[in-house]
């Protein structure tokens, strides 16, 4: 993170010329940069710490109605995430149940371990041997 920061001097020298930040008759240079500096940190952590957010896999719902993918297979399915269960009925019959472990992580009923990744309508399990299930809201 402190490279990424490092490498916007551009971006300090900008918000200390043109907008609200800019130095004062009580504050010197080193005040002034340093204050850009905080700035820039806070900005920084608040956009990661969203994008941690958005990463969170999606809370427990009744039943909802999405597109399901495995192997480039798409087909209308539906979801429940009830109870520590996670349960996706796809359209062509199959009825697959995932019990919730620790740490993100899901098992199928061969003993299959699978982890969960959520972002904005798009959530996936990815399989331990490489297997994705895509679910699209």
């Amino acid at each position: 993170m402190g490279g990424v920061l490092r490498g916007s001097w551009w971006l300090w020298e900008w918000l200390g010329r043109w907008t609200i930040f800019r130095q004062t008759p009580s504050m010197n240079t080193t005040e002034s940069y340093t204050m850009l500096k905080r700035i820039s940190y806070i900005l920084t952590a608040s956009i990661v710490a969203l994008e941690c957010i958005s990463l969170i896999p999606i809370a427990a719902h009744a039943s909802l109605n999405a597109t399901c993918q495995f192997k480039q297979q798409r087909m209308p399915c539906s979801v429940v995430n009830r109870n520590g269960w996670w349960t996706i009925a796809w359209q062509d019959g199959v009825t697959e149940k995932y019990k919730e472990l620790s740490g993100g992580r899901l098992q199928d009923k061969r003993g299959g371990i699978w982890t969960i990744y959520s972002r904005q309508k798009h959530t996936y399990f990815q399989h331990s041997n490489g297997n994705i299930i895509d679910i699209f809201y």
